[in-house]
C-alpha cells in the first residue's frame, strides 16, 4: 500500500472513531449543545458541527426546540439491531411495563444503577403515540438531576448514598448539586413522599415521577413514568398514577425474586420484597 493510501485509511478510521465518540457523548444527556459535546469529547467544534450534520442526514440526530441543542433519534437503536439490555430484572419487568403503556398511553422506563447514573434499560416509548420523542433506551441519567436517578439514590444505604451523591455532583450540570446539604434534603423529601420528580430545568416540556424497585430490602432499580407537562400537572399525575407505579414496582420485585429463586435455589431469598417509604 502506498504511503498516500495508508494515510488516507488512517484518516478515515479517525473520523469513524470521532463519530462514535460523539454518539456516546450525545447518549449521556437528553440534550447537548456543541459546547457540551466539545467539553466531553475534546473534539474541535468545527469537526463536531460537520459530524452532527452527517448524523442528521442519516436520521440519527436532530436539533431540538432548545436553541443550539441536539439529541439522538430513536433510529440510533438500529446500530445495535434493537437488542435490549440483557438483565433478569428487565425480563421480569417487561410485561408489566408494556401493559401499563398499552392501557394508559404514557411511557414507563426502568433504570439500572451504573456509577454516578442510572441507565435506562427498558422503555415503552415505542408502545405509545402520546409521547413523540426519541427512544430513551440506554440513556445515562444523573443520580441528582433526574427522577429515575433520585428515586434510586434516595433509597440507597446512607454510606453508599453519600458516596454516590458526591460522584454524581461532579457530572451534574446543576450548580446546586455541589451543596451536599441541599442534595441530602432533596433525597430526604423523596423518601418522605415516596416518589421522585425530575429537576424541571431539564426538558421542561415533559415531566417524570419515579419510585424505587427494591428486592429483598435493597434498592435494585427505579421505575418512572413520563408525560407531556402541558397535558397534566405533577400533582394530578401523582394522584392518578403513583399507586399504579408502586404496584408495578412491587410486581417487578416479586417477579425478579421468583426468577432469582429458580436460578439460585440454595440462596436465602426468604425475605419478601417491598418498596421502602411507600404507602
Amino acid at each position: 500500500m502506498s504511503e498516500k493510501k495508508k494515510l488516507g485509511s488512517e484518516k478515515h478510521v479517525r473520523s469513524v472513531v470521532r463519530a462514535l465518540e460523539l454518539l456516546q457523548a450525545l447518549n449521556r444527556s437528553p440534550e447537548s449543545t456543541v459546547g457540551d459535546l466539545h467539553r466531553q469529547t475534546g473534539l474541535p467544534k468545527s469537526s463536531i458541527l460537520r459530524l452532527l450534520r452527517t448524523l442528521e442526514a442519516k436520521g440519527l440526530v436532530a436539533r431540538t426546540s432548545s436553541y443550539g441543542c441536539y439529541r439522538l433519534l430513536g433510529s440510533v437503536t438500529s446500530l445495535s439491531g434493537g437488542v435490549l439490555h440483557d438483565s433478569p430484572i428487565v425480563a421480569a419487568a417487561e410485561e408489566a411495563l408494556i401493559d401499563f403503556t398499552s392501557r394508559e398511553g404514557w411511557p414507563l422506563a426502568l433504570g439500572l444503577p451504573d456509577g454516578d447514573a442510572v441507565v435506562v434499560s427498558a422503555s415503552t416509548i415505542p408502545y405509545t403515540s402520546l409521547y413523540h420523542v426519541h427512544s430513551s433506551l440506554y440513556m445515562r441519567l444523573n443520580l441528582i438531576d433526574f427522577a429515575l436517578g433520585r428515586a434510586y439514590l434516595a433509597h440507597c444505604a446512607s454510606d453508599l448514598r453519600r458516596s454516590l451523591a458526591r460522584l454524581a455532583a461532579q457530572s451534574s450540570r446543576r450548580q446546586e448539586s455541589h451543596d451536599e446539604e441541599a442534595v441530602e434534603l432533596m433525597l430526604e423529601q423523596v423518601r418522605t413522599c415516596g416518589y421522585a420528580v425530575r429537576d424541571p430545568a431539564f426538558e421542561p416540556q415533559s415531566s417524570t415521577i419515579a419510585v424505587p424497585v427494591q428486592v429483598n430490602g435493597r434498592v435494585a432499580a427505579s421505575l418512572g413514568m413520563t408525560w407531556l407537562t402541558a397535558a397534566m400537572s405533577p400533582s394530578r399525575a401523582v394522584e392518578l398514577y403513583l399507586p399504579r407505579l408502586v404496584l408495578i414496582a412491587q410486581e417487578i420485585s416479586a417477579a425478579f425474586g421468583g426468577r432469582a429463586r429458580e436460578t439460585a435455589p440454595r440462596a436465602d431469598v426468604s425475605s419478601r420484597a417491598g418498596v421502602a417509604g411507600l404507602t
